[in-house]
């Protein structure tokens, strides 16, 4: 959760946005997962594209990587960057 907590921080920063956190992905407009994509070191994420609606939007994290808080740990990719990147 830090690392995608990072990632709305930043993103509200630079964008100037007011993002919060909803009680049930039922009222979530982004709605993460962890499933198997293609496993270590290629495809990281993807993410739906915006299209000027409120219908809900998907990012899927391969949960083949090893992810990980950079400001905590080595070895491995950092989740908060990834998920900065998908969020945008």
């Amino acid at each position: 959760m830090e690392a995608f907590r990072l990632a709305w921080l930043w993103w509200a920063e630079a964008a100037e946005i007011t993002p919060f956190l909803v009680q049930s992905a039922a009222e979530a407009l982004v709605r993460k997962h962890f499933a198997r994509i293609d496993g270590p070191g290629q495809i990281l994420a993807w993410s739906e594209l915006a299209d000027n609606t409120n219908q809900p939007k998907t990012q899927r994290y391969d949960n083949g990587e090893k992810w990980i808080l950079s400001e905590t740990l080595s070895g491995g990719m950092d989740l908060a960057r990834v998920a900065c990147h998908e969020i945008g």
